[in-house]
């Protein structure tokens, strides 16, 4: 696949993101592209889930890290009901061992569904061996971190723009925070959900209420509500030279 396409599904995806909820817009317009591009449906969606895969992968470490280390001085105070916790992880076990029992009797014992899966799994199989790569994992999961950091330094020049400032751990914390719950919501875009995740946790690292206001709204306006413009393009762009 050549860069200039990729980049331009790149843009192609924030005006996709209007209309759907952004982890299911990703992988759809993805997924779409790859198989323009000659993959099977199976591997396309093997490829499309591996970069969220990636990208989710990135995000929970940054959380987790602030959660064990500290990192960026972030503090989690969680109080919870452990017995209630419990009975909820053992619910969920039940659920995934029943699921994983009835797909491997269906794949065991009927035949056209023992094909098909062997089948996709061998179209999967292929898709995957990016990984194998050393330089290909890097690309792919250092590709995701430096979106992180990026979207964190909009963050940090909104606070700069008013007057204020704060660590950019502090700042890729909470933008990884708010797109996690974004992108969990069914809300197109994330749209409500990330300004107000934006302005609670930059009140939670010492920003002033206004101040926190303003700067997620200019955050969301540049990242989210301006690129759809040149998104649009994008798509039409992608569109006409049958690249979905």
């Amino acid at each position: 696949l050549r860069l200039g396409p990729t980049v331009v599904l790149e843009f192609a995806i924030t005006f996709v993101n209007l209309v759907l909820p952004s982890s299911a817009a990703r992988i759809a317009t993805k997924m779409r592209y790859f198989q323009k591009a000659g993959m099977t449906l199976t591997s396309a969606g093997a490829m499309g889930a591996l970069d969220s895969i990636a990208g989710f992968t990135v995000q929970m470490t940054v959380l987790v890290s602030a959660l064990v280390f500290g990192v960026g001085g972030v503090e989690f105070d969680f109080d919870f009901d452990a017995e209630a916790a419990q009975d909820l992880l053992i619910l969920i076990v039940i659920i995934l061992v029943g699921l994983i029992a009835v797909v491997a009797g269906a794949v065991l014992f009927v035949p056209k569904v023992r094909e098909r899966v062997t089948t996709m799994w061998r179209q999967v199989r292929e898709a995957l061996r990016v990984i194998r790569s050393p330089e290909r994992l890097l690309r792919l999961f250092g590709g995701n971190l430096l979106a992180e950091v990026t979207f964190a330094s909009v963050l940090g020049l909104s606070l700069l723009a008013y007057g204020e400032q704060a660590p950019i751990m502090s700042l890729l914390v909470v933008n990884v925070g708010v797109a996690l719950l974004a992108g969990l919501m069914p809300v197109p875009g994330g749209i409500g959900v990330s300004e107000a995740g934006l302005t609670v946790g930059l009140i939670a690292i010492g920003i002033p209420e206004p101040t926190a206001i303003a700067a997620a709204i200019t955050t969301r306006l540049c990242t989210f509500y301006l690129p759809p413009i040149w998104g649009y393009f994008a798509m039409r762009w992608l569109r006409n030279n049958r690249y979905l």
